[in-house]
């Protein structure tokens, strides 16, 4: 444990005005209050910090009182979240007042990097670990016995390989055999906890890293079982698990492309061979959808989310694309949506640029992508409300009552337009209505 009475005093002025103000109400309210965690860990590193957290001898009774918007997010453990206008604060009580309280309360955290306090109104730093010393060293270390603190609490593992993702930091070795000894403690994690973790993880910067630490200690196939069948070479690109950590490496940083990545070759096999390799086709990406569904499902992921990286993965650009004719790059526009586009495109030219031995090539991909933005600007009729009819004029030239039959036809004359997009033409469009109803009758 490092000289906890060598004294540094830092400058208060990196502290936003409304958590100083929290923290002056606790001090002037007689309670002791210390900045900790991943801000003071973010500005001794010279980034911004995000995530503020906050120690005090307050009981969280008493927090409670003293602020207004107050949840009591995990008072079983003494934590509460105080909202301001700007940001929510996690503040924890000390079990014990004073200097030993937050000597304890360090003592129990997950590594040194984060196990650092700042005084208020002092700006005396606490830093009984050694923390400023491992994140000079970009050394991500367990506080104490790290077999202990990964039973504590065993989504600090996955926490680990996510600060890896996030910062440059190595794991030490000794904290590397205590997460693999304890990682089948994550089975008992909420899906919740980990879909905080692994959203976080998903849109750093190092990814070959990250998902190296997950490997090596068998985090990814606690999280991820699905994976299984994808080898476990993370460096090799051919194969399957190598593959995908390096599309999702070379994709942009956008969490919706980022989870469709790690999706996206899911489906197609069935070993980690890749002579095993099937043809990339739709109905390889609805069943990969629905195993991703599945995975999302299970992290608690909103509808919403799971909605649109389905989106990505139901549409993505099939096998061939580079010889398509206009309009099946029009048809594909349509399937895909405009929303999903650049998405989709993006995770294509990820995915190719980490693929060799493949018909299309991330040059293929750029081409689409420009042939998709000429189509563009020239308002492409992409979906059925884009047509120069609506169902009023087909149960009008035909009398049909509203039903079914009224969207087939709909969805013929779409079919036309997209094919040849002259025909969107009232007059046109009615003639053919007439058409399609004397050769249906």
């Amino acid at each position: 444990m490092g000289d906890v009475r060598r004294t540094e005093i830092l400058s208060l002025d990196f502290i936003p005005g409304d958590v100083r103000k929290m923290m002056e109400r606790f001090f002037s309210s007689g309670f002791d209050v210390w900045l900790v965690g991943g801000a003071l860990r973010d500005f001794l590193l010279g980034k911004a910090p995000k995530d503020w957290d906050l120690a005090t001898s307050a009981p969280p009774g008493k927090v409670i009182e003293l602020f207004e918007r107050v949840v009591p997010v995990g008072i079983r453990h003494g934590t509460v979240q105080i909202h301001t206008a700007s940001r929510d604060v996690e503040v924890t009580s000390c079990a014990i007042p004073g200097r030993e309280g937050i000597l304890a309360d360090l003592a129990r955290r997950d590594f040194t990097v984060n196990a650092m306090a700042l005084s208020f109104p002092e700006g005396e730093m606490l830093d009984p670990h050694e923390g400023r010393r491992d994140l000079q060293g970009l050394v991500l270390r367990a506080v104490g016995d790290a077999r202990l603190r990964f039973r504590e609490d065993p989504l600090r593992i996955l926490r680990a390989a996510r600060l890896v993702a996030s910062y440059d930091f190595t794991v030490q070795p000794e904290t590397m055999e205590a997460m693999k000894n304890e990682v089948s403690g994550i089975e008992r994690v909420a899906g919740e906890r980990i879909r905080e973790e692994i959203t976080k993880l998903l849109v750093g910067c190092r990814m070959i890293e990250s998902f190296d630490v997950m490997v090596r200690t068998g985090t990814l196939w606690k999280i991820l079982p699905e994976m299984k069948c994808c080898g476990e070479n993370s460096h090799q690109r051919d194969d399957i698990l190598g593959h995908t950590i390096y599309t999702l490496a070379s994709s942009p940083r956008r969490l919706r492309v980022r989870l469709a990545a790690l999706f996206h070759d899911l489906a197609p096999y069935t070993s980690s061979s890749q002579a095993h390799r099937k043809v990339r086709s739709r109905d390889q990406f609805k069943h990969g959808a629905l195993i991703a569904t599945t995975v999302m499902k299970r992290w608690r992921m909103s509808n919403r989310q799971i909605g649109e990286v389905v989106g990505v993965l139901e549409n993505q650009v099939p096998d061939g694309f580079g010889a398509w004719s206009p309009a099946q790059v029009r048809r594909f526009m349509a399937r895909a949506g405009v929303k999903y586009l650049d998405d989709i495109l993006d995770l294509a030219e990820a995915d190719l640029a980490c693929r060799g031995s493949r018909e299309d090539t991330v040059e293929d991909v750029r081409l689409l992508r420009s042939k998709i933005l000429a189509h563009l600007k020239e308002r492409p009729v992409l979906d059925l409300a884009d047509l120069a009819v609506d169902g009023e004029d087909v149960m009008r030239v035909i009398g049909f009552d509203p039903g079914p039959r009224v969207g087939f036809v709909l969805r013929k004359l779409h079919e036309a337009v997209l094919d040849n997009p002259a025909l969107n033409r009232r007059d046109v469009l009615m003639d053919m209505i007439r058409q399609i109803f004397s050769m249906d009758s």
